[in-house]
């Protein structure tokens, strides 16, 4: 005989009610969805970066096997699967996220006369500054040759206008000091630097995946 509980739901589902379930307790959980898709990007994500200069080759390799999450295309494959799924194009964007995303490690460590990165030497003590700004130079022309290549004009744009708001919040941050800089600037400086590549990341897999400019 059923119990309670069981009772309870039945009559709920029959009425159209959605039941309401807990949510995910950890990024493992919340990334569980496309695990499989993230695991196939990272073979893809150090496969294509590799080129017949072999200095740019060790550069590529040093940073992009340093460990990371990949928050930002796992961010893309989400945003696909909210709406048609992940198809070929959608994988190629989240790549382009994340060479982008490690452009802009490269130019930082630069920028701030980092000594180290993910538990690494950063590339710039290896290298050099000048080897580390012109491979952070070239992943990012890599990626929007890739973006073209989609010939989606909409995520082309939205791409175009994330990274002049990236170098935007660059420079805000060197022309701010901790001393006067306000809860204003602040928070424009991480929305600009950070967060937009974050919030790109998940409306270019939307678009992608079939999502309309409307609700993204």
């Amino acid at each position: 005989m059923p119990d309670h509980k069981s009772l309870v739901m039945k009559q709920q589902n029959k009425a159209g009610i959605v039941q309401k379930t807990s949510p995910p307790q950890s990024l493992t959980q919340i990334l569980k969805v496309v695990s499989s898709k993230i695991e196939l990007l990272e073979s893809q994500i150090l496969r294509d970066v590799q080129t017949d200069i072999p200095l740019l080759n060790n550069v590529a390799e040093h940073i992009l096997s340093s460990g990371g999450k990949r928050l930002r295309p796992a961010l893309v494959l989400l945003g696909a699967e909210m709406f048609g799924g992940i198809d070929e194009r959608v994988m190629q964007a989240a790549q382009v996220i994340e060479y982008l995303h490690t452009a802009t490690l490269l130019h930082d460590d630069v920028v701030d006369g980092a000594e180290t990165r993910r538990a690494r030497q950063s590339a710039c003590r290896v290298w050099g500054n000048e080897v580390s700004v012109l491979s952070g130079d070239y992943l990012l022309a890599m990626a929007f040759h890739r973006l073209t290549k989609l010939r989606y004009p909409e995520v082309l744009e939205l791409m175009s206008e994330t990274t002049t708001r990236m170098a935007r919040g660059e420079l805000l941050q060197l022309t701010r000091s901790y001393k006067t800089a306000n809860e204003d600037d602040y928070f424009e400086i991480i929305i600009n630097k950070t967060a937009c590549l974050f919030a790109t990341a998940i409306k270019t897999g939307a678009l992608l995946a079939g999502a309309s400019r409307k609700i993204c």
